[in-house]
């Protein structure tokens, strides 16, 4: 098994990139002015750092609404196929028609 190192500017330029997606999240707020929940905040920064568009995000809520976390992605400005990210961000999400 082959170890992926990064070099130098590559770390840097990653590095950047989840810093400015890190700052993006922080300032997101919902309809009610709540910000992203703390518990699914770290994901939210990983799909945009990659530079996924994320749309809505929700950390679960065990006695109402849905049990487990899920993140939508807007997979036609994300460029992948959107049943294909739709399935893989959130359990039970029905994909859209391209």
């Amino acid at each position: 098994m082959m170890k992926k190192t990064l070099n130098r500017n590559t770390f840097r330029i990653r590095h950047s990139q989840w810093e400015r997606a890190e700052h993006e999240v922080n300032q997101l707020v919902d309809q009610l002015s709540k910000p992203i929940d703390p518990a699914i905040r770290t994901a939210v920064v990983a799909f945009r750092a990659e530079g996924f568009v994320t749309t809505a995000s929700c950390a679960g809520h065990p006695k109402w609404g849905g049990l487990f976390p899920w993140v939508d992605v807007d997979a036609c400005s994300s460029g992948g196929p959107p049943q294909l990210l739709t399935t893989a961000t959130r359990p039970g999400a029905v994909p859209k028609p391209a």
